[in-house]
């Protein structure tokens, strides 16, 4: 799975349980948001920041493919906002979902191996062992499941016990929406051949499928396609007219193209009509 958009999702729904993760004490309430920084129009999808501003800013990258450039990003973006924000305190991490993803691109990953916390690096499914370890039941450990368990077969058996997990668990209900939603889109895409309701089914959860914010969203996105492909075919069917009335006046192909955007083959099976 290439898309790492859900890990921003998480984190900026329950930013405390990341730096729980990662080892960070901190007594504050942090937002994560997006930012641009203007002056090269640089987006930072993960961007950490309390309502204090002697507390330090996050820069935060979720890395769940071979990317190269990603320690360039980091120290580009942080720079930039350092160069327009000098008094704040600030500090990058990237979190790869596995160590062979890091690139440990030399001189930045020489500054992640200072004491210090101005720069990290962090490999997810390392710190989810640990915290496994300690907290089988932890929210974090139950919704990466299906997007660290390689085994197909074992992700299939042992699906539903994590994500009761998740629904019963500890969490307020907005976050709660929020990681269940996640889990079963993650488990969308281990189960291509699935549809929703049989992996709804899989799971035996106890909350009405049509209840659930992923089937509400699903329902959502296909009233947008099914609104934009109305609209599309709208279009065409306006261009074909035009292109009749078009010719049953005598303009020439060329004008009728220039016009509607039609091909000249669609032109010419218009004219044999």
């Amino acid at each position: 799975m290439k898309t790492d958009k859900e890990f921003y999702k998480l984190f900026s729904a329950d930013p405390k349980r990341l730096f729980e993760l990662i080892g960070i004490s901190t007594q504050v309430d942090y937002t994560m948001k997006s930012i641009t920084l203007k002056d090269l129009e640089l987006r930072v999808d993960g961007f950490l920041e309390s309502d204090y501003e002697n507390e330090p800013v996050y820069f935060v990258e979720f890395q769940g493919y071979p990317d190269k450039t990603i320690y360039h990003r980091m120290v580009k973006a942080m720079a930039i906002y350092g160069e327009t924000h000098p008094d704040r305190q600030i500090r990058g991490m990237i979190l790869f979902t596995k160590e062979s993803l890091d690139p440990k691109t030399k001189p930045w990953y020489n500054l992640t191996e200072f004491k210090d916390q101005g720069f990290k690096v962090y490999y997810f499914d390392e710190m989810l062992k640990e915290l496994e370890a300690k907290e089988m039941h932890h929210p974090l450990v139950s919704v990466f499941k299906p997007y660290l368990i390689e085994d197909q077969e074992l992700l299939k058996e042992e699906s539903k016990k994590w994500y009761v997990a998740l629904e019963g668990g500890v969490l307020d209900e907005r976050v709660r929406d929020i990681y269940c939603t996640i889990f079963i889109r993650w488990m969308q895409e281990r189960f291509t051949k699935l549809t929703y309701e049989e992996i709804f089914t899989m799971l035996e959860s106890l909350t009405p499928i049509e209840e659930t914010r992923s089937y509400k969203e699903l329902i959502e996105k296909g009233k947008k396609e099914g609104k934009k492909e109305g609209e599309t075919k709208g279009r065409n069917e306006e261009k074909i007219e035009i292109a009749k009335k078009m010719l049953l006046r005598g303009d020439t192909i060329p004008s009728v193209m220039e016009v509607t955007n039609l091909s000249v083959d669609e032109i010419e099976k218009l004219k044999v009509k």
